[in-house]
C-alpha cells in the first residue's frame, strides 16, 4: 500500500479535520482539567486563596470537554449513522450548553476585570466552542438530509415492489 491514497467510505477531509480538532480540544480540555484540579487541590492543602486563572482554567477545561465529546461523537455519527433525531437534537443542545457555559464564563471574566490574560483563555475558549457548535449544527444537517435520502430511498423501493 506504500505510495497509494486509501479514502475511508463516508469520511471526507472535512469531517476528518473536524475529528481532529474534536480530539485536540478533548486534550486540552482535560489537560486544563488536571491541572485547575490538581492547582486547587495543592492550594487547598497550603491553605491559600485559589487564583481566578485556576478557576478560569477549569471553567474552559468542562466547557472544551464537553464540547468536544459532542463534536466527536456527532463526527462518528457521520460514520456510523444512527437514525434517531432525539440523539442529535440532545447533542445540539449539549453542545449549546458548552458555548453558553462558557459565553458565561467570559462575561464572568468582564466583570471581574482580573487581567486581559485570563480574558483572552476564555474568548479563545469561546471561539473553539463556537466553532465545534457550528461544526455540530452542519453535520446534524447533513445526518438529517442523509436520512430524508434514506426515507426516500425507501419510499421508492417499497412502491417499485408494489408495481412488479
Amino acid at each position: 500500500m506504500q505510495g497509494k491514497i486509501v479514502r475511508l467510505r463516508e469520511i471526507d477531509d472535512i469531517a476528518l479535520g473536524f475529528i481532529f480538532l474534536g480530539i485536540t480540544a478533548l486534550v486540552l480540555g482535560i489537560a486544563m482539567l488536571i491541572g485547575s484540579v490538581s492547582g486547587l487541590v495543592y492550594f487547598a492543602n497550603h491553605g491559600l486563596k485559589a487564583t481566578t486563572l485556576m478557576v478560569n482554567t477549569m471553567y474552559n477545561g468542562i466547557a472544551f470537554v464537553i464540547c468536544s465529546g459532542m463534536s466527536l461523537l456527532m463526527t462518528s455519527m457521520l460514520v456510523f449513522t444512527i437514525k434517531n433525531e432525539i440523539v442529535l437534537k440532545g447533542i445540539e443542545y449539549i453542545s449549546l450548553l458548552s458555548v453558553l457555559f462558557t459565553a458565561a464564563n467570559v462575561i464572568r471574566e468582564l466583570v471581574q476585570g482580573t487581567n486581559f490574560f485570563e480574558f483572552g483563555v476564555a474568548f479563545v475558549a469561546l471561539a473553539i466552542c463556537g466553532v465545534l457548535y457550528y461544526a455540530i449544527c452542519n453535520i446534524k444537517k447533513r445526518i438529517e438530509y442523509m436520512m430524508d435520502l434514506q426515507k426516500i430511498r425507501d419510499t421508492l423501493d417499497d412502491s417499485l415492489k408494489d408495481v412488479g
